[in-house]
């Protein structure tokens, strides 16, 4: 059950939600709504408000990596890391669906099959998805693709 809009789950699991833009406070301690507000709001005024100094040496970390050009490549904001994230589960799941779609109607090699479950770019799994639902033959796929 999600307690702060009483929904139930239904599923009988246990679950936390951190939700960094949630209003019930009861039951969290004061350290964890520092740290869910930071995540919505890391700039240094926010910072400079805070009482926490786990926040503020988090923040400071944090200011260090965006700044070390070896890693600024590798910055990412937790909305990049849900959007890669989104990214890849899609293009698995078509994979995935190109996989099932072709063993219903062909015998697949293993070799197919991870040649298939690596590729990562979705437009081309989307040309496999129609192309793997239409042809007459695993070679015909496979020359294509």
């Amino acid at each position: 059950r999600c307690l702060e809009v009483d929904l139930s789950l239904g599923d009988g699991t246990q679950r936390i939600f951190f939700n960094t833009r949630g209003t019930v406070e009861t039951g969290v301690s004061k350290e964890l709504i520092q740290f869910l507000h930071y995540m919505e709001n890391s700039t240094d005024q926010f910072v400079a408000e805070s009482e926490s100094t786990d926040i503020a040496a988090l923040h400071e970390k944090v200011k260090q990596v965006k700044k070390n050009p070896d890693l600024e490549g590798k910055y990412m904001t937790g909305a990049d890391l849900m959007a890669m994230s989104r990214a890849n589960g899609l293009a698995e799941g078509k994979a995935e669906d190109i996989v099932n779609i072709l063993s219903v109607k062909f015998a697949v090699s293993e070799e197919l099959k991870e040649e298939i479950m690596s590729q990562t770019d979705l437009e081309i799994l989307d040309r496999w998805v129609v192309l793997a639902a239409q042809v007459t033959s695993l070679e015909a796929f496979q020359n294509s693709k």
